[in-house]
């Protein structure tokens, strides 16, 4: 276990540091303006739309992200509520469940999506070709407050980045179904997902390159704050003792309407979600 976490250490000072270098590239390059104009036609369109793989992550993918978090999480922790015997088990990865749940809710959503956009209010690529209107990133806009349509980071790529909750939420992996959650969802989905959906948001003309990769650095932040403030390390110490021999509880009539329950929950979360948002198509 210590050794996983000094490799994360490290991970984290060379993003750090990465990201530092990424920060000052766009200050004093116009590398978000050339990016954009890769897939600015000569009519005055952008190629996202008519690609159909670009637009396939646009919608449905987002979705998809959002929903499959959501159904993994929520049926966890409320079964992980149940004081039956056959739930006993489930209790110990109550915070790892909150984990999956709170990095679409309120990273992606409230943090990234609402709060950060809402202060920087950064104008979408599309003022910067009309108008000329154009700030870099971490420039607080004030002139722009209180407007909807914002840019920066980008809620896509917030969103695509969720995935990294998985490696976190499964950090001890004994058997083969969590190594696949924590290696091929957490690490291998997460970055290829997640870098073509910065390509396909300036792809669409909706974003610039740095609404992606700062949009990934948020929702990566507050997925390893929520890992600590969970203290998901001293659980998984729980579970890496526990005795995998232990008899679990049998299974009645009442365990299976918990199950059910547990997943019919998120189903409608997820239905108000997708209609309350417009089925998640937010740029």
């Amino acid at each position: 276990m210590k050794t996983r976490f000094v490799e994360i250490g490290l991970f984290n000072k060379i993003l750090v540091l990465s990201l530092m270098f990424f920060l000052m590239l766009f200050w004093v390059t116009d590398i978000d303006i050339r990016a954009l104009y890769l897939f600015y036609t000569e009519s005055g369109t952008f190629t996202g739309p008519d690609n159909r793989y670009f637009a396939f992550l646009y919608y449905p993918m987002n979705a998809i992200i959002f929903t499959t978090t959501l159904m993994i999480g929520f049926p966890l922790f409320i079964m992980s509520l149940s004081p039956r015997p056959f739930f006993e088990r489930f209790r110990l990865y109550r915070n790892h469940a909150l984990l999956l749940i709170t990095a679409p809710l309120l990273g992606a959503g409230l943090f990234n999506s609402i709060f950060l956009k809402a202060l920087f209010a950064r104008p979408r690529p599309h003022s910067y070709l009309s108008e000329a209107i154009f700030y870099r990133p971490f420039h607080i806009a004030s002139d722009h407050w209180g407007q909807l349509d914002m840019s920066f980071p980008s809620g896509h790529v917030a969103m695509a980045f969720v995935l990294c909750s998985f490696y976190f939420a499964f950090g001890y992996a004994p058997k083969l179904w969590q190594k696949m959650l924590k290696w091929g969802v957490g690490v291998v989905m997460t970055l290829v997902i997640g870098i073509l959906m910065i390509v396909s948001r300036v792809a669409y003309g909706h974003h610039y390159l740095s609404d992606g990769v700062f949009g990934a650095a948020f929702t990566y932040g507050f997925v390893l704050m929520m890992h600590r403030v969970l203290r998901i390390p001293e659980k998984n110490a729980l579970i890496e003792a526990r005795s995998e021999t232990e008899p679990a509880g049998t299974v009645g009539l009442v365990e299976i309407s918990i199950i059910v329950i547990s997943i019919f929950i998120p189903v409608l979360l997820v239905a108000y979600m997708m209609r309350a948002f417009d089925g998640l198509t937010s740029v």
